[in-house]
C-alpha cells in the first residue's frame, strides 16, 4: 500500500519555520490516527518534514542514500514503519518543487527551488532507478515521458528530473525546448482525454461568419420539413463552414491559456510556465503558436501514442486540423443562438406558405397527383372533409402532396397557432354567411383558450377580414366537393331582412355581431 499512499501527495502548505523538530515529535497516536499532525510555535499546523541539503552538504551523501534514510523518509512520508521506498522521499521532493513553481518569484522560492534540486541530486545520483529514469527522459522524450504511465507521479518526478537535468548536464536550447514540449504535451493530453480537446481552445472573432450561415440556411428552407431540420441544418453549415480553407484563415484560434493556469490540477500549464522560464532562460516562454502545436500533438497522441512532437506541421496547418475536429464544440454556444433565431424565421416563412389550406375532391387530388408522379394510394385521404391525414396540403409548400411518417411535427410548425376544427366547422355551415361561419367558431369550445373566453383572431395573427376571406374560400372548395363539377355555384345565403331582430338571437363580440336564427350561442 506504500504505493498508493506516496502517488497521492500533494503539497499545499510549506511552513518556514526555524525551530528544533524531528519527525518522531510530529506522530500522532490517537487511536487509529497514526498521521503526522502537530502546531509549531507560531500556531502553523504541519505533517511532514522536508530535509533539504546545500552543496557543501555533499558529505553526507553516503547517509542521504542509505537504505535507513530511505526508512525514515517513507515513515516522514507516509507514516510506515515496516517499509522503505525509495521513491516516497522523491515525491515528497517532486511535489514540494511543483509547490514552489506557482509561489511568486522571490528571493526565498528562488533558494528553495535550487536546495530541492541540490538535494534531490545529493540523495539519488547513485540510484540506478533514478539515473535511468533520466536516462531515458534525455533519449527518448517521445516514448519515455508519458502520464499514462505511472500517471500523475511519473510526470511530476519528469518535472523535477527535467530542473536537475537543465542544472547537471550540458544539452542544448532544442533538446531542453523537446523535453519541455513533451511535459506540455502531456499535460495538454490529460485535459482532452478528461474534458475534450474544445476545453484547450477558444476563439472570439467567429461574428463575421454569421451572415454567411444565416443566408445559407435560408437559402435552403425549402428543403427543411420541419424545425428539428432547420436545426440540423444550421449545424451542418456551420460545421462546414469553419472546416472550409478560406474561412480557417480568418479565424483566430487560440489555447485557453487563462484557464489551464488556473485549474484546479496537481500539474497544470502554470507549473510548467514557470518550469520553462528556469530551465531555459533563452526561451522563458512559449507563444501561442507553438502551443496550438503542441496541442495538436497531444490530441494525436490519443490514436498514435508515440507521435513525436518534432513532427508536428507548421501553426497555420496546426490550426486549420484543429478547427476541423472542434468545430461543433467550438460553435456550441454560436449554434445554439442562430439556431433560435432562423427557426423563427422558418416558422414565418412556414406560416406565409400554409396560410391557407383547402379540401380537395378526390377527382382533383388524383389530378394532381399525376402532374406530380405521385401515387394517390399512398395518400390517407378521407372524402368527407376532403383533406389528407399524412401529407401536406399547402400548394406552395415544397412537400405538397409528399407523404411522411413525420408529417405531424411538419404541421407542428404551427404550434399553438393553429386553429382547431374550422375545416369542420365551415364544412357544416358551408352554406351559411361566412359571419355566421366565424361566429359559431369563435364560441366553439375548441377554439376558447377558456369556457369563459372567445377565441382571440390576434391570437393566429390574422384580422376579421383574412378569416373571412379563407372562411369564403374554404366554403367554395366545400360546394365544389359537392358538385365535384369543378365550377361551384354562387353562394346562397338565409334571409337576413329587415325584421331579423324578431327571428334572430344576438350573439356580440368586439368584432361582430352574428346572426343564428333559434340557436343559442352561449
Amino acid at each position: 500500500g506504500i504505493n498508493a499512499e506516496y502517488m497521492g501527495l500533494q503539497v499545499r502548505h510549506i511552513a518556514f519555520e526555524y525551530a528544533p523538530m524531528n519527525s518522531l515529535s510530529l506522530i500522532k497516536l490517537e487511536g487509529q490516527d497514526r498521521s503526522y499532525r502537530t502546531n509549531l510555535p507560531n500556531g502553523t499546523e504541519v505533517n511532514s518534514i522536508l530535509l533539504l541539503l546545500k552543496p557543501d552538504d555533499r558529505d553526507l551523501r553516503p547517509i542521504v542514500s542509505h537504505p535507513l534514510f530511505h526508512l525514515v523518509m517513507t515513515h516522514n512520508v507516509a507514516v510506515h514503519v515496516d517499509s522503505v521506498c525509495t521513491e516516497a522521499y522523491l515525491s515528497l521532493l517532486a511535489n514540494t518543487y511543483l509547490y514552489a513553481l506557482t509561489e511568486p518569484p522571490s528571493p526565498r522560492r528562488t533558494e528553495l527551488l535550487d536546495d530541492i534540486c541540490t538535494t534531490c541530486w545529493l540523495v539519488y545520483q547513485d540510484d540506478a532507478q533514478f539515473n535511468t529514469y533520466r536516462k531515458n527522459m534525455v533519449e527518448n522524450p517521445n516514448q519515455f515521458i508519458k502520464s499514462g504511465e505511472g500517471g500523475y507521479q511519473d510526470l511530476a518526478q519528469a518535472v523535477l528530473h527535467l530542473a536537475i537535468i537543465s542544472k547537471v548536464m550540458t544539452l542544448s536550447t532544442v533538446q531542453l525546448s523537446i523535453l519541455m514540449d513533451n511535459l506540455y504535451v502531456q499535460v495538454f493530453e490529460r485535459n482532452i482525454q478528461a474534458f475534450g480537446l474544445a476545453s484547450l481552445l477558444e476563439s472570439d472573432n467567429l461574428d463575421h461568419l454569421i451572415p454567411l450561415w444565416k443566408k445559407s440556411v435560408r437559402d435552403d428552407f425549402t428543403e427543411c420539413f420541419t424545425l428539428g431540420s432547420v436545426r440540423d441544418k444550421v449545424r451542418r453549415v456551420a460545421a462546414s463552414g469553419i472546416k472550409t480553407e478560406n474561412m480557417s484563415d480568418d479565424i483566430i484560434l487560440r489555447p485557453r491559456t487563462a484557464k489551464l493556469v488556473k485549474e484546479d490540477h496537481r500539474i497544470h500549464l502554470g507549473h510548467l510556465i514557470a518550469l520553462q522560464e528556469i530551465c531555459i532562460p533563452d526561451h522563458p516562454t512559449s507563444s501561442d503558436n507553438e502551443f496550438l502545436r503542441l496541442i495538436y500533438v497531444a490530441n494525436t497522441r490519443i490514436t498514435t501514442p508515440n507521435y513525436p512532437v518534432e513532427a508536428a506541421p507548421g501553426p497555420i496547418e496546426c490550426k486549420k486540423m484543429l478547427l476541423k475536429a472542434v468545430s461543433g464544440s467550438l460553435l456550441t454556444g454560436m449554434i445554439t443562438q442562430l439556431s433560435l433565431e432562423l427557426v423563427e424565421e422558418y416558422a414565418t416563412w412556414y406560416q406565409e406558405v400554409h396560410q391557407r389550406i383547402v379540401p380537395l375532391s378526390y377527382n382533383k387530388l388524383q389530378t394532381l397527383c399525376r402532374d406530380r408522379k405521385i401515387d394517390v394510394k399512398k395518400l390517407n385521404y378521407n372524402a368527407e372533409t376532403g383533406l389528407v391525414a399524412n401529407a401536406c396540403m399547402a400548394e406552395g409548400c415544397p412537400f405538397f402532396l409528399h407523404t411522411s411518417t413525420h408529417f405531424r411535427n411538419h404541421l407542428g410548425v404551427w404550434g399553438a397557432k393553429l386553429p382547431p376544427a374550422f375545416h369542420k366547422t365551415v364544412r357544416i355551415h358551408r352554406n351559411r354567411h361566412p359571419q355566421f361561419i366565424l361566429a359559431v367558431f369563435m364560441q366553439q369550445k375548441e377554439a376558447r383558450s377558456s369556457n369563459n373566453s372567445l377565441l382571440n383572431l390576434e391570437h393566429y395573427q390574422s384580422s376579421e377580414e383574412e378569416v373571412l376571406e379563407y372562411i369564403e374560400l374554404v366554403q367554395v372548395a366545400y360546394r365544389e366537393m359537392d358538385n365535384d363539377t369543378g365550377g361551384a355555384p354562387p353562394p346562397t345565403y338565409i334571409n337576413e331582412s329587415e325584421d331579423y331582430q324578431k327571428n334572430y338571437d344576438f350573439w356580440f363580440t368586439d368584432r361582430c355581431v352574428a346572426y343564428a336564427p333559434g340557436v343559442s350561442l352561449s
